[in-house]
């Protein structure tokens, strides 16, 4: 934690970054985006001009405030607190170790924001054995970077064949801070490494290879998927969906993907957002998507996966953050929706684990929001997956709710085989009207209610909905209730809007495990 505590002997730097402008009664001081006006008498702001010069990085606190005359002290020092509390002063922790690290001054600078050693961050990066796996813009942008950030020695195994082993050296050289950095260019890499990372341009590069031959050392692998850079440890992607071929990056989106994995590269081993298991940094290589992360979910058969930890997401409050994250394995839904019509159609893709190609969910429903918990339970129901490392609480209703309908469709099945007797639809809300009247306007066909026997304890009867070729099983206790014969009738809607390779639901339970007015964006 950076400290505000200020001691005599400590010795502070300023940012070179913060802005300082006086006026009048007034200084102005900008700083990472925040503006800050100060009313000050005229001699203090020119006091504070004094004592900015003399934060020097060598100076100690106490000799610079000597400068100062001893009625402005008080103030000035409550200055310089406000600005440590900013990171717009930083102090130099260990100020010798500092002195022989000076070729790097600007990585130490950055890391004093986050650290208050920043030399012995900075030397778990310089005695850190790096590999670089890259190609073309990516690898040059790499290299770039690790030489200004102040590596020492860096190995490059190439990815392809666009430079000469002469021209990555010399753009090593170019920028290096130490004058015996070099770096050297491999073939085929040998054991003693303690980082490797490797960068490509799509989730289907076998990163594998290199982990194999190195098993010594950690992996950071990154990647590009839906136009942003994705890094995370080697060790995590069993857990990405199906691993397909991205789209070839442009020659800037390269450059910035290099130096995006460079740079986290030093962040992890300097300490500075470390990179934690299970969850991955993502950035928008256009930059119009800022640094973030996200978490691993994959998609895997319910008996097969695990849950989260107790502070998991809960899948049905933020889909529509999960959505938008580019390793998620479901992605956004594209509406269908007929000019004119209140109810909306929308699919989406999921990738399920073991399979090459992705699943689409069709759903109907009122609102984008009820579609998309439509979705998420035909996850679980049609295909019998569920997302991986999320809220055991919501794992454990999906599991209830499996095992009641495998009770279901036992008891449903006779029916299936022997069409029942037709009656007059039940008293319907006026909710219910409208959707059993969009049926009939929709696809031109009346809906057919029936109500019969169930043998099984925990439903006693069964409702009947049919329209067209599609039939709707709503299994109750006595009387369905509202929800559940709107449910009915939004899933023989959905049935007879025919999506190829989509089937749909055909047995709605009184409860279902998502409850599709839960808010699905993050908290």
């Amino acid at each position: 934690m950076l400290t505000t505590n200020l001691q005599p002997d400590d010795i502070y730097i300023l940012r070179p970054d913060i802005f300082l402008r006086g006026a009048e009664d007034r200084i102005h001081i900008k700083y990472a985006g925040d503006n800050y006006i100060v009313r000050l008498q005229p001699e203090c702001i020119r006091n504070i001009y004094r004592f900015c010069d003399l934060l020097d990085g060598e100076r100690s606190l106490g000799a610079a405030m000597e400068d100062i005359p001893s009625a402005h002290r008080s103030y000035i020092l409550k200055f310089l607190q406000f600005l440590v509390s900013k990171s717009a002063a930083l102090r130099i922790e260990s100020p010798l170790a500092e002195s022989q690290l000076a070729p790097a001054q600007d990585a130490l600078l950055y890391l004093r924001s986050f650290v208050d050693d920043s030399a012995a961050a900075f030397r778990c990066f310089l005695d850190a054995r790096i590999l670089l796996a890259a190609g073309d813009y990516a690898l040059t942008s790499a290299i770039k970077t690790f030489a200004c950030l102040g590596a020492r020695r860096l190995s490059v195994l190439q990815l392809g064949d666009a430079w000469q082993a002469n021209e990555l050296q010399a753009v090593f050289a170019g920028l290096a801070r130490w004058p015996d950095a070099a770096l050297d260019v491999v073939t085929t890499p040998g054991p003693g490494y303690d980082c490797v990372v490797q960068c490509a341009d799509g989730p289907a590069y076998p990163f594998e290879h290199l982990m194999a031959a190195l098993p010594g050392a950690q992996h950071l692998v990154a990647l590009v998927a839906h136009g942003q850079l994705c890094a995370l440890h080697g060790a995590d992607l069993p857990l990405l969906a199906p691993r397909h071929a991205g789209t070839p990056v442009t020659p800037p989106e390269g450059l910035c993907a290099g130096a995006t994995a460079a740079m986290i590269c030093f962040d992890h081993l300097c300490g500075v957002r470390l990179l934690p298991t299970g969850r991955y940094l993502h950035f928008g290589l256009d930059a119009d998507v800022p640094m973030n992360s996200a978490g691993l979910y994959p998609l895997r058969p319910f008996a097969e996966g695990r849950p989260g930890a107790d502070d998991a997401i809960v899948v049905a409050a933020r889909a529509e953050e999960l959505l938008r994250t580019p390793l998620s394995p479901l992605r956004s839904p594209v509406e269908h929706t007929p000019d004119g019509s209140s109810i909306k159609l929308y699919t989406c893709e999921a990738w399920l684990a073991g399979r090459d190609t992705p699943v689409t969910l069709a759903s109907a429903g009122m609102t984008r929001t009820q579609c998309l918990a439509e979705a998420l339970v035909q996850l679980a129901d049609i295909h019998g997956h569920w997302f991986c490392n999320t809220a055991p609480a919501e794992r454990a209703a999906i599991g209830r709710y499996l095992a009641q309908l495998d009770t279901a469709r036992r008891a449903v099945a006779p029916l299936r085989a022997a069409p029942p007797a037709w009656r007059d639809a039940p008293a319907l809300s006026a909710r219910e009207q409208y959707l059993n009247f969009c049926i009939n306007a929709a696809y031109g066909t009346r809906v057919r209610w029936a109500d019969v026997p169930l043998a099984t304890a925990a439903w006693p009867r069964c409702a009947v909905l049919c329209a067209g070729g599609a039939t709707i099983y709503l299994p109750h206790d006595g009387d369905t209730s509202a929800a559940q014969r709107e449910a009915g009738l939004l899933a023989l809607y959905r049935a007879l809007w025919q999506v190829e390779q989509a089937p749909a639901r055909d047995i709605i339970l009184p409860a279902q495990p998502i409850d599709a007015a839960q808010p699905t964006e993050a908290s």
